[in-house]
Formats: structure tokens, C-alpha cells, sequence
């Protein structure tokens, strides 16, 4: 795990590379790929479930993550051990931005923080805005297989999914929310 970028304005955010160990990373891609219908339009999204092992693995590794970037974000994870974490496969293909996700937004007050990671071989990560407003473009990170995009949720975490590019943009999302 090898930081690229991080900023404390307008919310704490990282731009991390290398994030996952490369054979669980190679897992991961396969897992996406088998279970996700990259080829169709649209946007997919799935929840992995029923992988013990590796669900066990990723958590262990997200609490690293999160320990690691948590006190300097002003959270510990003492204080938010009930917590729930999951990791969610999201393919976007898609040559046009009517979808939320297009659009710059905030996530629920549920979410504690996300972390983006890029799977396929092209696509955008998440963008950064000051705002609400596309005037306000703050960063993002080229993309990169096992690249990730880490922020803490906040009333000001505005972020949006990079422009669509009409081929299949395939990420895994580690998310720690309340539960």
C-alpha cells in the first residue's frame, strides 16, 4: 500500500495505489467479473456474501486501511466498533450520465467512509468537488488497476463516478457504515 495523494480540504480523502495484495487482488477481479454482467448497459452492482475466506480477509485488511488513515480523519475505530462493513462490486457501462451516480452527490449519513478501488484494466475513479457544483473539481487520481479512492462521509463529501467512457468501469467498494 503506497499513498498517492490525501488532503484534509474539503474532507479527508486518499488517493492510495497498490491497496490489496496482488493474488487477492487477482481474486477479487475474477470474483467481479464472474458475478457481475459487465457486458450489458447499464449499471450492476453485487454484494459479496458467500466467500467466507475472503470476506474475512478483506475485513481484515479494511480495518488496516482505516486504522491507518482514521486518527488523522478524527476517527478512531474504538468508537465506532458496532459498525458494519461490506464490500460492494459495481460495474459501470454505460455511454451516457443519466444515473445518479453521474451526478455530483453526498452519501447517507449512515456511511462512516469509502473506499473505491479500481478492478478493469480502463475506467475513471471518483472525483472530488468543494461543492455541489462541477465549477468546484477538487481531484482524482488517473485510473489504475488496484488504485483506490478513500474519504470520510461528511455534510461537504461531494464526489461523483468519473464520466462515462462507454466500456465497462468495474470497481470494488470497501464501505464501513452504521449499521
Amino acid at each position: 500500500m503506497k499513498e498517492l495523494f490525501s488532503s484534509l480540504d474539503p474532507f479527508p480523502f486518499a488517493a492510495i495505489d497498490d491497496i490489496i495484495p496482488v493474488d487477492l487482488f487477482n481474486e477479487l477481479k475474477e470474483y467481479a467479473y464472474k458475478n457481475l454482467p459487465y457486458t450489458e448497459p447499464g449499471i450492476h452492482q453485487h454484494v459479496m456474501k458467500n466467500y467466507p475466506l475472503m470476506v474475512s480477509r478483506l475485513k481484515e485488511l479494511h480495518y488496516e486501511i482505516c486504522e491507518h488513515y482514521y486518527n488523522d480523519w478524527g476517527l478512531t475505530l474504538a468508537e465506532t466498533p458496532d459498525v458494519g462493513s461490506f464490500f460492494q462490486f459495481s460495474c459501470y457501462n454505460t455511454t451516457h450520465m443519466n444515473y445518479k451516480e453521474y451526478n455530483i452527490h453526498n452519501d447517507s449519513p449512515k456511511k462512516i467512509t469509502s473506499l473505491v478501488i479500481a478492478l478493469s484494466d480502463e475506467g475513471n475513479l471518483t472525483e472530488i468537488y468543494k461543492t455541489p457544483h462541477r465549477n468546484s473539481f477538487v481531484y482524482t487520481a488517473d485510473w489504475k488497476p488496484n488504485r483506490g479512492i478513500m474519504f470520510k462521509r461528511s455534510d461537504n463529501s461531494w464526489h461523483k463516478v468519473g464520466n462515462p467512457l462507454g466500456t465497462p468501469r468495474v470497481t470494488m467498494s470497501m464501505i464501513r457504515s452504521y449499521v
